[in-house]
């Protein structure tokens, strides 16, 4: 494979821009995918039993020493920053490993236990198994999860930090994140506020409207409502706008088309734009940029942005 970042990193600066790696962390495990002890475990609620998860068991001393390693050799490329991939969170079945456990039970006295997390789980008829609720030891638990991955993040950062000081970082965020606090520690170990302490220089929350139409069976204007609502409480918890990195997806999630709806695939965006901006003057990215995308005739949109 050839090494292409650096080569990359000095057509970007050539041309006046900046350059952030996109990278991954509990599914940077290439060349590891075969090392059961590495691999996160999660709840079965069909079985009852344990089984081992797709990524990294972020808290085996192995793979934090690896993990730190390749962000010292990432930050030893000219680049300008680091975006955390969506992939440092636990969902609420994860993880259960040894290593896990034993750093819980050590500060609380008591092994994580899914009998003691979950209320009334149940198979949707998706097949899929949800909870009507959980204990408050579950919440002791998913809290400290959280806490725990951002203090990976911070090791990682002050890793990359050793080659290269001057870098910037930024972290992907559910949108369900920023909306409630409680769904996001539930659902991903992920909270704006848990966030919030490791001074990213850059928060990107997943305004990922069509997915939220998907996930909640909701109508698009709906959707476009709850990009805004996450706009206003990211700028509001952050700050300072221009921080907060709202990314608008722009491909239709089943074809992978251009988004199309019965309004004009133009008029979709310009509408989710509108809503996202009416809510500060944010920072924005156009998720996955294509060719084809018309970014030129959306500028007026930001450039006279409140």
């Amino acid at each position: 494979v050839e090494d292409l970042l650096g080569k990359l990193a000095e057509i970007v600066h050539r041309n006046g821009l900046e350059i952030f790696a996109w990278m991954t962390t509990r599914y940077a495990n290439y060349g590891l995918e075969g090392s059961p002890a590495y691999r996160c475990t999660k709840y079965n609620f069909e079985t009852k039993k344990m089984d081992l998860a797709r990524g990294f068991n972020l808290y085996h001393p192995d793979v934090l020493r690896r993990l730190e390693n390749l962000f010292r050799d990432l930050g030893r490329y000219p680049i300008d920053g680091i975006l955390f991939q969506d992939d440092l969170i636990l969902r609420h079945d994860e993880d259960f490993g040894p290593e896990a456990n034993q750093a819980f039970l050590k500060e609380f006295g008591y092994l994580p236990d899914p009998g003691l997390f979950y209320v009334d789980p149940y198979k949707s008829d998706s097949g899929k198994y949800y909870v009507k609720g959980y204990t408050d030891r579950f919440w002791v638990w998913a809290n400290w999860k959280n806490r725990w991955l951002m203090n990976v993040a911070k090791r990682l950062m002050e890793a990359s930090k050793e080659s290269n000081p001057n870098l910037q970082f930024a972290i992907n965020l559910y949108f369900e994140s920023v909306l409630n606090d409680m769904n996001g520690v539930a659902w991903f170990s992920q909270t704006l506020s848990g966030a919030l302490r490791n001074n990213f220089d850059y928060y990107a929350v997943m305004a990922y409207h069509r997915q939220a139409m998907k996930d909640r069976d909701i109508e698009l204007g709906e959707a476009i409502g709850l990009m805004a609502e996450a706009t206003r409480k990211a700028t509001e918890g952050v700050g300072d706008p221009s921080k907060v990195l709202m990314k608008v997806w722009i491909l239709d999630w089943k074809n992978h088309g251009t988004v199309s709806t019965d309004l004009a695939p133009k008029k979709e965006i310009e509408d989710t734009l509108s809503a996202i901006l009416n809510r500060g003057k944010v920072s924005l990215a156009f998720v996955p940029y294509i060719d084809a995308f018309p970014i030129d005739s959306f500028k007026a949109k930001w450039t006279n942005s409140k």
